[in-house]
């Protein structure tokens, strides 16, 4: 029998969740459907429609804390599932170029908001287990993309959908996480279930705590008075909650402050500030760089391939057959290239992590100036796999190194002012480039000298805080 009490079955709707909410075969052919279907080209999509994703993130961004603030964490979800919602209506019904711009539009706001899901784990379950949520909950969302991507190539290579259908497809899979989102546990209700818990866990814990104090008892009749203090100490470390609560959850009603809510909100982003002006400020440079990159690699990255594929006199169908396996294989060799910093056994984890970021930096920049001077299809698409394989490491890191020098409170805040600023940087870039009518091969020069600036960076990094 369910126990809706339990932390893993409130942790299980949040990751079913962002499976869902992730599982949309057509995002891997998304600019065929426009190119073919509606009867785009690569100049519009890189000039006039894409950029709009770009701009409205930066907006929106900028909005959620407030927003949060004033409509609860939980009622976010359903904003993230109307405006994913809205993009595929607008992609199947719609055909001129302003519902186009108003689709990436709706997209960004979805994006937005993920910030949003990543934290929320944090609402649902007890501190000693933030560890497990972390993992669960990334998981689920990148097993949603692994899994979209395969499935779309499936249904398009193997049982002859059409772009269309997969549009569908992702339309009910939003469907169905914006129902899942209306049980998951608004941060209220998964405070009232934690307090009831189970007799038989506070015995278990009641037990556990006795034998460990006789153990302790035991030891400090034959040890002297600094020991005892050690022991004390251990006692506290190993047994830091009471018998009532065997775990200390994270959702404390919020104290009475003076001012309005927009006065809290002007509060956080000046503690942001601080934050950067201490040693994480180097480190979270290197993050907001690496995210605007690949961000921009993202939105370009099927236009370079259909770009490549009629410089080499690819069939226009089987020029994007492949699409979803290689969206998957990115995905894939991401959460792989994450694990990294778990499974790489070095003596010293600094100078572990130090190589991992090191490797990861350089094949970034590989990569990216492969993936932009060879004219072959083939090299586009291996070299995009690497890159995502470089990313997700160097990221994994990065975010270790930041979140080990700050509190649950300081990391959600970071998180936040890292994507706004990447979002910003990414705006910048697309608003000069949009403006020029660039190429796609200018696109990609561009974002390859953004990439060879995160080295020098990277350098100084580490040697600040080395």
């Amino acid at each position: 029998m369910i126990d809706h009490g339990d932390w893993k079955y409130r942790l299980a709707l949040l990751g079913l969740y962002g499976f869902l909410i992730e599982l949309k075969p057509s995002e891997a052919y998304l600019n065929p459907y426009l190119v073919h279907d509606k009867g785009f080209s690569n100049s519009q999509l890189n000039n006039s429609i894409y950029p709009f994703s770009t701009y409205g993130q930066l907006l929106f961004i900028l909005l959620v804390p407030a927003t949060s603030q004033l409509i609860t964490p939980k009622r976010m979800f359903y904003i993230e599932s109307c405006g994913f919602l809205f993009t595929r209506w607008i992609l199947i019904r719609g055909t001129s170029l302003w519902s186009m711009q108003a689709m990436q539009l709706t997209y960004a706001v979805g994006k937005s908001v993920k910030a949003v899901y990543l934290c929320y784990m944090y609402l649902l379950v007890e501190k000693c287990h933030y560890h497990q949520a972390t993992g669960f909950v990334w998981g689920a969302q990148a097993l949603g993309m692994s899994m979209a991507g395969l499935i779309g190539q499936v249904l398009f290579s193997y049982c002859h959908w059409s772009l269309l259908a997969l549009n569908y497809f992702s339309m009910v899979s939003v469907c169905c996480a914006f129902v899942v989102s209306v049980f998951i546990p608004s941060q209220q209700q998964s405070q009232q279930l934690q307090q009831q818990q189970p007799l038989e866990h506070k015995e278990q814990s009641q037990d556990e705590i006795t034998l460990l104090s006789t153990e302790l008892s035991q030891k400090s009749s034959t040890n002297t008075e600094d020991d005892e203090g050690q022991d004390v100490q251990c006692y506290q470390a190993v047994s830091p909650v009471s018998i009532e609560q065997p775990c200390q959850v994270n959702n404390k009603q919020p104290e009475a402050a003076e001012g309005c809510c927009w006065a809290k909100i002007w509060a956080e982003y000046r503690t942001v500030l601080e934050l950067f002006r201490d040693h994480r400020g180097p480190w979270a440079t290197t993050w907001i760089l690496a995210r605007c990159c690949e961000e921009l690699m993202q939105n370009y990255a099927q236009v370079l391939w259909t770009q490549r594929a009629i410089n080499n006199n690819h069939h226009s169908s089987s020029s994007y057959s492949l699409y979803g396996t290689i969206c998957a294989a990115y995905m894939g060799a991401g959460v792989a290239a994450s694990l990294l910093p778990v499974y790489y056994n070095l003596k010293q984890q600094q100078q572990r992590t130090w190589m991992i970021q090191t490797v990861s930096v350089v094949g970034l920049c590989t990569t990216m100036i492969l993936m932009t001077w060879i004219e072959r299809l083939s090299v586009a698409y291996v070299t995009y796999v690497l890159y995502g394989a470089c990313y997700y490491a160097f990221m994994t890191c990065t975010s270790c190194q930041l979140a080990s020098h700050s509190s649950v409170k300081e990391q959600v805040l970071l998180y936040a002012a890292n994507l706004f600023c990447a979002s910003a940087l990414a705006t910048m870039v697309t608003a000069v480039l949009s403006s020029m009518n660039a190429t796609t091969q200018t696109w990609f020069w561009t974002i390859t000298a953004l990439q060879l600036v995160l080295l020098p960076l990277f350098l100084l990094s580490s040697s600040t805080s080395r």
